[in-house]
């Protein structure tokens, strides 16, 4: 059964509340994991949020990606990639303000899309389940 297509709207307010969702999940976790302060200086914003990166990190990406497709119906892809979406913007931030740094930007991205994957996963089981549910007899 396809989903209704969020307008551009909707569909910028699920990607931004997806973004500040793992951007507070991070903040969070360096209060629970107490990892190695960041490197300061150039890289300070996006080495905080990949220090944070970690196996209850993503458990927790997941955990949210699949509550807001299965509750809230909203867009899998859009809440997957809008968890981690907070470190390419910082990444692509930092590389604009500091000349030189993030040179190997297109590798990063790759690394972060990587990160991607437990929410988006979650997220397309939780859309899946939720078709699933509708489509049972009361």
């Amino acid at each position: 059964m396809p989903a209704n297509k969020p307008s551009k709207k909707q569909a910028f307010l699920q990607f931004s509340i997806s973004m500040v969702t793992g951007a507070v999940l991070l903040f969070l976790l360096s209060f629970v994991q107490q990892g190695p302060p960041p490197n300061q200086g150039a890289y300070y914003v996006s080495s905080f949020f990949r220090n944070e990166l970690s196996w209850l990190a993503m458990v927790l990406f997941a955990g949210f990606g699949f509550a807001a497709s299965f509750f809230l119906r909203w867009n899998p892809w859009l809440t997957g990639i809008g968890l981690i979406g907070v470190l390419p913007l910082s990444a692509i931030i930092e590389g604009t303000i500091y000349r030189g740094t993030h040179n190997l930007l297109p590798f990063e991205l790759m690394y972060y899309g990587f990160f991607a994957i437990p929410g988006l996963a979650a997220a397309l089981a939780g859309r899946y389940f939720a078709g699933r549910r509708q489509k049972q007899p009361i």
